[in-house]
């Protein structure tokens, strides 16, 4: 049992948390008011809110610091909710995972040039080879370089070890800023060994001023023909692990899933492995090294164009051996992943394919752990034969169509 869990366990000495609202413009947004509210009024914890009113806004952060250290010694957590950046849902929620810091993912504007989207999570991760952040990608709790303190909950661990002050810009040779304070502090927690995390479960709003002609004429510059159009939806587990229940779901929701269809010999009704005849033979040829990996691109380019005005995916036994390939020619695909229980898969496969036990499990555990190593940090949708069955798979995949 943690630290945590021992003392919510122990009613004499509860969790208290610092609540702080830095209202920088000098008002709140009504709907962090009610979050204040409902914060107030929870069961589990002892909350203190305070509104530092402090210019600039580093230094009511830096100050609330300075008091978790002076004032309010005996608080567990800091929780800054910015006055325009209220959760959706109670951010106390988090506190019993007892992570070192946790930032809610915020959306935020930009301007977007061509092929951008026209606004991202500030949730990052450093994009390999260069200096620069890419927005992480991601379900439930997940770890990341750098997030934004919009809604950010800090343990006091944390404020006790890195050194002061703890929030502060950084500007390069002419004065302009460089790095946030947010993203600084990051990399600062980060220095000293602690992690930081963000929760997809735990989105923020955002409410800014914003010009809705800018808005138009972003979401114009936005290049939806990139790769071919959509990227796809790829369908990935051992074999006998639900992949065609889920291919076949896919179709019923209305995503194409090829023209034709291996070992169907009527319609997609009749039902079978729900795999896509043209991706099968080509993986077919670049596994089998028949074709160099030019002109793997340059075919699949010419199936994946066919499809640019289509919301699609694949099924394909090899794709575990081609995902490399894959991650470097699209930018974003889904990946659905089919979960079933070991032993099941191994005798499904002895006994559909004829296969020894040897031969099932070592197959089973290379598909695996390939999987668990290329999808990490990729966006996954986690699915199994019991959640396909009590139509949990299909809620979870209508929500990313509908994205």
């Amino acid at each position: 049992m943690g630290r945590l869990q021992k003392a919510q366990r122990n009613k004499s000495s509860p969790i208290k948390v610092l609540v702080s609202v830095c209202n920088n413009p000098p008002w709140i947004h009504k709907r962090v008011v009610f979050v204040l509210l409902k914060l107030q009024q929870d069961p589990r914890y002892q909350v203190t809110i305070i509104l530092p009113t402090w210019k600039p806004y580093e230094q009511a952060l830096n100050r609330v610091v300075k008091d978790m250290c002076e004032v309010y010694k005996d608080h567990d957590f800091w929780l800054n909710i910015d006055a325009d950046n209220p959760p959706i849902n109670n951010p106390l929620d988090l506190v019993e995972l007892d992570k070192d810091v946790i930032g809610l993912p915020t959306p935020v504007w930009h301007d977007a040039v061509k092929g951008d989207q026209p606004y991202y999570y500030n949730a990052l991760v450093e994009k390999e080879g260069t200096e620069g952040w890419k927005p992480a990608i991601g379900e439930g709790l997940t770890e990341v370089d750098v997030v934004g303190s919009g809604c950010m909950l800090i343990h006091r661990r944390v404020i006790k070890t890195v050194k002061r002050p703890l929030f502060m810009r950084e500007y390069d040779e002419d004065g302009i800023v460089d790095k946030g304070h947010d993203y600084l502090f990051c990399e600062k927690a980060q220095s000293c060994g602690f992690k930081v995390w963000t929760h997809f479960g735990y989105p923020c709003e955002h409410y800014v001023e914003n010009d809705l002609h800018s808005q138009i004429n972003a979401f114009h510059r936005v290049d939806f023909s990139q790769n071919g159009g959509h990227d796809p939806i790829i369908v990935v587990g051992p074999p006998r692990s639900g992949s065609s229940s889920v291919a076949k779901l896919l179709v019923k929701l209305g995503v194409f899933m090829g023209d034709k269809y291996l070992y169907l010999k009527d319609n997609v009704e009749s039902g079978g492995t729900f795999e896509d005849a043209d991706v099968a033979e080509l993986s077919k040829q670049a596994v089998a090294n028949n074709i160099d990996q030019q002109e793997w691109r340059r075919k699949f380019k010419k199936l994946a164009e066919k499809r640019k005005d289509k919301v699609w995916g694949f099924k394909d036994p090899r794709t575990y051996k081609l995902i490399d390939e894959y991650l470097e020619y699209f930018d974003s695909p889904v990946f659905i992943r089919c979960h079933r229980k070991k032993s099941e898969v191994v005798a499904s496969m002895m006994r559909v394919f004829e296969w020894n036990k040897n031969k099932a499990t070592i197959t089973y555990d290379k598909i695996e752990e390939i999987l668990d190593e290329k999808l990490k940090g990729k966006h996954v949708i986690n699915t199994s034969l019991d959640e396909l069955n009590n139509g949990v798979a299909e809620k979870k995949i209508k929500s990313i169509i509908q994205i």
